[in-house]
């Protein structure tokens, strides 16, 4: 992970996992951020909030597609990561 290039390094660290995913994905942030899924025309599907490090979010409500992962620390970073559903 070299950070040569980048203006800004945002203090929230963001994993999703696994991706391509099919039952559930794991998101790893802060706790207390915010997570919401936005499907690709930018709707709103989902949204939840870390409780752990670890937030396991089962995907059986959402169909295959691509989606957008919006997570928002308590100190208002965005984040957004994409996420296919298989």
């Amino acid at each position: 992970g070299s950070t040569n290039g980048e203006t800004s390094i945002p203090s929230i660290q963001t994993t999703l996992y696994p991706n391509p995913a099919t039952d559930y994905v794991t998101v790893r942030t802060g706790i207390g951020s915010t997570i919401e899924f936005i499907a690709s025309d930018g709707t709103k599907l989902h949204t939840m909030y870390a409780t752990d490090e670890e937030t396991t979010i089962p995907l059986a409500q959402l169909p295959a597609g691509y989606y957008l992962v919006q997570i928002t620390s308590l100190e208002g970073d965005v984040v957004c990561r994409s996420l296919i559903i298989k």
